[in-house]
Formats: structure tokens, sequence, C-alpha cells
């Protein structure tokens, strides 16, 4: 279906157009039911503009926490070493009921990132990871799929991040003044 005019975010347009629960919805959005424009779009927030096209198919597949497996790396007496599935939310309880175990964070990665997720079995483990998280003792290393033309073979992007609002249990990041420095190479 076409947008008629500007402003909607996606979330509202949805639940104007189709009668479903806010819960049903948002399980749905967060398991690819929904394109704007031919691309997957997962968050409720996104703003619409007139003349977008928005296909939306409710009886999409919801993903459950069933669905969404972590497959063990590495394990020792200490750690877990995941591969984390996109769609799977980094949360403490999320990750534990994955696992049937208690486990702590040490660090996160976005619901819809898929990667190498390192989890603590103790609260030791978990505050001596975090401290080689912020002494920057740790490598990461993405790989992303990029539409569109790169211009440039290697750069670097340095700014601010901070939590700019939350939207239907989705929490947004963006650059900020104030925010935690982040920086990235890409080649």
């Amino acid at each position: 279906m076409k947008v008629l005019s500007d402003g909607y975010k996606l979330y509202a347009f949805l639940k104007k157009e189709f009668a479903i629960p806010s819960k049903e919805l948002k399980s749905l959005l967060d398991s690819g039911a929904c394109t704007v424009n031919g691309k997957i779009e997962t968050f409720g927030s996104t703003l619409l503009k007139k003349g977008d096209t928005v296909l939306f198919n409710k009886n999409h597949p919801i993903r459950t926490l069933i669905d969404l497996k972590l497959p063990i790396l590495f394990e020792s007496k200490d750690l877990y070493i995941c591969n984390k599935p996109s769609g799977l939310e980094t949360a403490p309880k999320t990750i534990s009921k994955a696992l049937s175990q208690e486990i702590f964070l040490v660090h996160r990665l976005d619901k819809e990132t898929s990667g190498v997720l390192i989890l603590a079995k103790n609260r030791g483990t978990q505050k001596e990871m975090e401290i080689l998280f912020r002494k920057r003792k740790v490598k990461k290393e993405y790989v992303a799929l990029v539409f569109g033309k790169v211009k440039k073979d290697y750069g670097k992007v340095e700014t601010r991040l901070d939590k700019k609002k939350s939207y239907h249990g989705q929490t947004i990041w963006g650059s900020s003044t104030k925010g935690q420095k982040a920086t990235t190479y890409w080649s």
C-alpha cells in the first residue's frame, strides 16, 4: 500500500491499517513481516513519507526464542562464547533462557546484529571482562553488507553515541555531543 501523507511512524501506520494487537504487531515487525520501499523494516519508529510503499504480511511466521538458537562456539568454566543470531535480543533474561542457565552479559550486540557474543558464568568474570572491554583490550571486527556503491577503500568514523529514545521496546541510539566515544575503522 502507498503512504498518502508525510509524518506517519511505521508502527502507527500499521496500527491504523490493520486490526492487530500491539504486542503481535511488534512481534511481526521484529520477525521481518514488513518492507518499506522493498527493504525489510523492523523499527516501528521509522518515519514514512508520502509515496513510500509499505508491504505487510500479517500471516508472516513470528520468530520466537525457541526458533532462535544460541550456538556455543567455546566454553570454559567461566565463559561462553556464542554465535548470536539476528533477531535475538541481548538481554540477560533472554540469553539466560536460551542457554537454560543464568548468565552475565559482558557486552551487547544490537537485536538485528548477528555475531560473536561473550557471556560470563559468574559476576567476577563479568567484571574482569568488562574491564578488558573498557580498556579496549578486546579487538572487535565486523562484516557488513552494504547497499549501494562504496566510494573509498578504507576509512575511519569517529562519533559519540547516546540513547536517543525508546519506542515500543526498541532503544534508538544516535550521534551526540556528550555520548560515549565510538570509533570505527573500515576497509
